[in-house]
């Protein structure tokens, strides 16, 4: 399938809908996987519709649609007992015309369905066999749609049968107001098949991608991030009090959701999942709508502050040069610790003064009036008392003394004293490091760059054709693809920044100060 086929296909299935070319799209890429869909919102927004519409997007295809009550029977889904078998002393059922033998499935409000439904139902999502009777079915099964107004009871909320719908997704109304003006004008029969002939899958086709889907590539940076984002939803569960309000994902659902990142790969022509791919994870995240934002907040912050950066080992190139760096600072610079005189500052912006006599009444002055004073040219500054407030204006410049500030006051210097505390520091001196050891360093130091270099040609190799391939993304927005352009222009920024620290580190044994000396 190539990307024009399968944006066309969508065109196809959501003519005379609106604001419904999303779900279209995961529903087939959905049956793409061999998953299945739960749709979840009120009366009269199209859920049916949906799955009616997938039905066109296969040649010679059967759907399966039915309208759970607490009273269905399993006779009602998977067909009556047929008589002739019970006359042979088998129970099987005659599945022909019910839901074993369609390739598109329909359960409206399944979760009225009563226990001998929901159970039977558990192997047909997940492996797509029917146990009829003795004889286990293999069938034909492309996606199973179901759909409610209401989700399962909180015992069924994390149950079996909730978990093998891969895709949960809210439908609601039509939010702009000129699309739903058009609603109201449209004439297309929505009930009829809209999908041209030549757009429609064929069987052959269908077996032929279903093997192109399994044969699709993982890169690392994908798997890292499903990790990141496995690890985030642990870390945002154990903050949550409310165990309801716990994001479950199983290892199930993790492996199916590997299966739709390849089948939306497989749409866009490539061999391999890119990060782009990975927002559509969103919707196979969340059990109740409420996490939805939640969901959707992890997997776009997993995509915008990691996306590549595990996949180019930025994590052990900063901790290598770190080490490197330290190492050297070590063994060739002493840190010596002295103490000096300095004017001690107060409430973080004033300098305390002292007055020999009373002739000037000041008892703070502040930090940058003094630092701006110089000897041969006077300034006018502020003087202030022990709350803050001025007490004086006057022309001042500084002493010849250390420490010292002079003013002329009644026609007399006056000089004033800024009071002063011993402050440590430290100063390095370079020490020699052995020739062994230089050596040591430089090897280091090459084996860092080669690596450092490799992943530079790697990113740089990488880039350009999955960053050109954003635009033509069928299913994620410009928003979306911001989100992975920021993240890569990060990478790129980090790892001139790594080199350039790896250069000041192989700088300082290279060229140190004991040579000059």
């Amino acid at each position: 399938m190539t990307t024009a086929q399968f944006s066309s296909l969508l065109d196809a299935l959501g003519e005379g809908l609106y604001e419904r070319r999303e779900i279209l799209g995961l529903t087939l890429l959905t049956a793409l996987a061999g998953e299945s869909v739960f749709m979840l919102g009120p009366p009269g927004v199209g859920k049916s519709l949906i799955a009616r519409r997938l039905k066109f997007a296969f040649q010679d295809s059967e759907s399966f649609e039915y309208l759970m009550t607490r009273f269905s029977t399993p006779e009602e889904i998977f067909g009556p007992v047929s008589i002739k078998k019970l006359k042979e002393d088998r129970y099987e059922r005659n599945t022909n015309k019910y839901l074993p033998s369609a390739q598109i499935v329909f359960l409206d409000e399944l979760w009225k369905a009563g226990s001998a439904i929901q159970n039977a139902l558990l192997t047909v999502l997940n492996e797509r066999i029917y146990r009829n009777g003795d004889e286990v079915m293999e069938t034909d099964i492309r996606c199973i749609i179901a759909a409610s107004n209401e989700l399962p009871n909180e015992s069924e909320l994390l149950g079996a049968l909730y978990d093998r719908f891969l895709i949960r997704y809210e439908l609601q109304s039509i939010k702009s107001a000129s699309l739903f003006t058009r609603m109201l004008g449209e004439k297309t029969d929505t009930s009829g098949d809209t999908v041209p002939t030549d757009l429609k899958i064929t069987r052959a086709q269908w077996n032929d991608w279903q093997t192109k889907v399994e044969n699709v590539a993982l890169t690392e940076s994908v798997t890292n991030i499903i990790h990141i984002v496995r690890e985030k939803i642990e870390a945002a569960n154990k903050k949550e009090d409310d165990p309801q309000q716990h994001i479950i994902v199983s290892d199930r659902r993790w492996k199916k959701i590997i299966g739709l990142l390849k089948a939306v790969a497989f749409v866009h022509e490539r061999e391999q999942v890119q990060l782009a791919d990975c927002f559509i994870m969103t919707h196979c995240l969340w059990n109740q709508p409420n996490q939805r934002d939640k969901a959707n907040a992890i997997v776009r912050e997993a995509i915008r502050d990691h996306g590549y950066a595990l996949d180019m080992r930025l994590p052990t190139l900063r901790k290598e040069i770190r080490a490197f760096a330290d190492d050297i600072e070590k063994e060739s610079r002493i840190p010596v610790t002295e103490s000096k005189e300095t004017p001690r500052i107060v409430a973080q912006e004033y300098h305390l003064v002292n007055s020999k006599n009373d002739r000037f009444a000041a008892e703070k002055v502040r930090v940058v009036d003094v630092k701006n004073l110089q000897r041969n040219e006077g300034k006018v500054i502020n003087y202030y008392d022990g709350e803050n407030k001025l007490v004086n204006r006057i022309e001042t410049i500084l002493g010849n003394e250390p420490f010292t500030l002079e003013v002329t006051v009644n026609g007399q210097r006056e000089t004033l004293q800024l009071e002063t505390h011993r402050e440590e520091y430290t100063r390095y001196i370079s020490k020699r490091p052995h020739k062994l050891v230089q050596a040591y360093w430089e090897e280091w130091g090459e084996k860092i760059e080669q690596f450092l270099c490799e992943q530079e040609k790697r990113f740089e190799a990488q880039q350009p054709n999955e960053l050109d391939q954003l635009p033509n993304h069928v299913l994620i927005g410009k928003e979306s693809a911001a989100l992975i352009r920021h993240n890569a222009d990060n990478i790129r920024e980090e790892l001139s920044s790594l080199r350039m620290q790896l250069e000041k580190a192989q700088h300082m044994f290279r060229t140190p100060e004991w040579q000059h000396a």
